[in-house]
């Protein structure tokens, strides 16, 4: 069988993301970081390898990548602050991201490469099951306590939250495309079981996400709508939600009546207005630099890598244009896919909907992004799957 290079990255790249996955929660650090750096050289091979010619989502990432690079330059002569390699590290991890995404949107997989994922994914699903029955404790520790948070061993609930959604998400669509009525079982409890995880995080972005893919994508499969793409209307108010969340965030959350319907998603540490502060420093930033941004600032001396929402962080870390772009990018990204692979797709949107509230898409995240980047590949599955046999 002849080797298909660019669909042999991206297992590898899945691979890395399931082991990184699995050496958190058992607490190899060390591990963790090799891997996560394990994955920008095979991002670059995938991008260099993959197929299709040079699509107008590559013209649009290619865009990203050299405005990116001019923006942080430009800031940081205009500031007269240096920059060091690891102040660097944010703008390498969203050039990685652009460029998986822009990647992955190229490869059409065969159905061998589909069952490799979502039984890979099934295999990881039943690892999270197995270590939380086996330590059950142990994953709701968090910041070397034991906290009301379901953790897994991540930094912050938060972050294991969209890993677990992410997870989930798969197992969803594993249930929905397969074939014999044990697997689809199978799937289907797991992808409940990583539902129910997400909530014990009490992450209510990630929670957000998961009703998004339900309302978006689960929903119409069930009553028959398989294979409707998104609107362009709505293509493009997924591609800058975050940043409309985020302003509406600030506009809203200190009235009585948000305060009054939403009490109920208050829980400890976790208040309604907990982006405000951080989302205010970032407005205040923007406006300093609107056009270049404030890169230097916000990952020198200061130490701030990120502002709890992707959009803002790109637009207050690289200026309004790479924003503009970066919508554009988005929009043009959603729009592809297949027919079969559109419950994919919402997949994927739904993971792009993750910024409303964490920026770790674009800036961190442990490689998170990676299951965002094969969820918009397989949306370009062209088979026939789902049927029962």
């Amino acid at each position: 069988m002849k080797l298909h290079l660019p669909m042999a990255l991206l297992k590898v790249q899945f691979l890395l993301a399931a082991a990184i996955v699995m050496a958190q929660v058992l607490g190899k650090e060390t591990l963790v970081s090799i891997l996560f750096a394990g994955t920008f050289p095979v991002t670059v091979g995938l991008w260099l390898t993959a197929e299709k010619g040079f699509s107008e989502a590559d013209k649009l990432a290619v865009s990203l990548l050299l405005l990116s690079c001019l923006s942080v330059a430009g800031n940081t002569l205009a500031s007269g602050a240096g920059l060091s390699l690891s102040c660097l590290k944010k703008l390498l991890i969203f050039w990685t991201t652009v460029l998986f995404f822009s990647g992955a949107a190229r490869i059409s997989p065969e159905e061998n490469d589909v069952d490799f994922f979502l039984r890979g994914n099934g295999l990881l699903a039943l690892f999270l099951l197995g270590i939380y029955l086996l330590r059950g404790e142990q994953m709701y520790v968090w910041q070397g306590k034991r906290s009301q948070y379901l953790t897994f061993g991540f930094t912050n609930p938060n972050l294991a939250a969209v890993f677990l959604a992410s997870v989930c998400i798969l197992e969803w669509i594993a249930w929905g495309w397969s074939r014999r009525r044990l697997e689809k079982a199978g799937h289907g409890c797991l992808g409940l079981v990583m539902g129910w995880f997400v909530w014990k995080t009490q992450a209510r972005n990630a929670q957000l996400l998961l009703l998004f893919f339900l309302a978006a994508g689960l929903l119409p499969e069930l009553l028959g709508s398989r294979g409707k793409r998104l609107p362009d209307w709505a293509c493009l108010l997924v591609g800058i939600f975050p940043l409309l969340f985020a302003l509406c965030y600030l506009g809203v959350v200190q009235s009585p009546w948000v305060q009054r319907w939403f009490g109920f998603w208050i829980s400890e540490g976790k208040a309604l207005d907990s982006r405000t502060q951080i989302w205010l420093f970032a407005w205040k930033q923007f406006c300093g630099s609107p056009l270049l941004g404030n890169y230097s600032r916000l990952s020198g001396n200061f130490g701030v890598l990120q502002m709890h929402n992707s959009h803002l962080d790109v637009l207050v870390s690289y200026g309004t244009p790479v924003l503009l772009v970066l919508w554009m990018f988005l929009t043009q990204l959603l729009k592809g896919g297949k027919p079969q692979g559109q419950l994919c797709q919402r997949g994927f949107a739904a993971l792009l909907l993750s910024g409303m509230g964490e920026a770790m898409l674009f800036s961190g995240g442990l490689g998170i992004y990676i299951f965002a980047g094969i969820l918009r590949m397989l949306a370009n599955y062209d088979g026939n799957r789902g049927e029962r046999t």
